[in-house]
């Protein structure tokens, strides 16, 4: 007789690169984003994503986002910034969408 466990396995999946399905070059001639090593931006006529590279395992609360008028930190705790970058327009600090 074959015993059989009470539960299935959990499914492993492999995940592809971070931002391959992105294509950086488009983004780049249309003005409508970029994509870099550390982060990705993309853009439509209402809203911008931001999507950062950050260590595997960091939790949430460790990040650090801080939003000025005319630039942009992202860090995970004391540690040096993943992105720090002085942004070509203005943004409204504070506004966002859920």
């Amino acid at each position: 007789e074959v015993i059989k466990p009470k539960y299935e396995p959990p499914r492993i999946r492999t995940l592809p690169a971070l931002w391959s399905d992105v294509d950086g070059a488009r983004l780049a001639e249309e003005c409508l984003g970029r994509k870099a090593e550390a982060y990705c931006w993309r853009q439509t006529t209402s809203m911008v994503y931001l999507e950062v590279r950050v260590p595997e395992g960091t939790p949430a609360r460790d990040l650090r986002v801080e939003m000025r008028p005319s630039h942009l930190r992202v860090s995970v705790g004391s540690a040096a910034p993943l992105l720090d970058e002085e942004l070509h327009m203005r943004i409204y600090v504070g506004s966002n969408a859920d």
